[in-house]
């Protein structure tokens, strides 16, 4: 059980102390709301951080942007040395996504839609990283924006997985094609079945 407890002192008519009142509150249900949350807190924590997802505020009326530290992680910045600010974060924007994200955000702003939009971020060290971003926008009843909300995830991973197969396919596909040996290839998926032929196995045997 949790107790919340005061002690006052209980004086005598010469102000003397000659005793001690106790006031006791049972705290356990709140105690255990707490630390709840903070145990739901903890695990959300830990759940963005393997995801390396991180979240962020922007207060449009102060211009103040907040970052959570996985935010920091991901741009590969310094907490105590970083000033979170737009401009600073449209200077990690890379060169080449620039007008992009920009052209959404103000699209965004305009149809009063979320934000979501994957661009390349460059971090202190020249590295390049991918980044997937979702925000949703906060209006007052008069229509202004006052606030802006999203998360942001590191997908550098998954972008060079598909880079990857993408090469590999192109390989694949040029050694396919241009082969001299007859080959046939059955590719199957959920939704259908296909056969594949190069040139040599349709010259050899007349099909097409």
């Amino acid at each position: 059980l949790w107790y919340e407890s005061s002690y006052n002192p209980i004086h005598n008519e010469k102000k003397a102390i000659v005793g001690v009142s106790v006031f006791s509150i049972n705290i356990t249900k709140r105690k255990h709301t707490e630390l709840a949350l903070s145990e739901n807190e903890n695990r959300l924590r830990q759940a963005h951080k393997l995801a390396n997802i991180g979240h962020w505020d922007w207060f449009m009326d102060t211009g103040e942007l907040i970052w959570s530290n996985e935010v920091y992680e991901i741009f590969g910045q310094d907490k105590e040395a970083f000033a979170v600010t737009a401009d600073n974060f449209e200077a990690a924007l890379h060169p080449d996504d620039f007008d992009a994200f920009i052209a959404e955000r103000e699209k965004a702003l305009a149809e009063e839609r979320d934000v979501n939009i994957e661009h390349r971020i460059i971090c202190p060290d020249a590295s390049t990283r991918w980044v997937h971003e979702i925000a949703e926008i906060i209006r007052n009843d008069s229509g202004e924006v006052t606030r802006v909300m999203g998360v942001v995830q590191d997908i550098t991973e998954r972008k060079e997985t598909e880079k990857s197969m993408q090469e590999n396919e192109r390989l694949f596909r040029g050694m396919f094609y241009n082969s001299s040996l007859a080959t046939v290839v059955h590719l199957l998926s959920a939704q259908k079945d296909q056969i594949i032929v190069n040139e040599a196995f349709a010259s050899y045997t007349g099909y097409s």
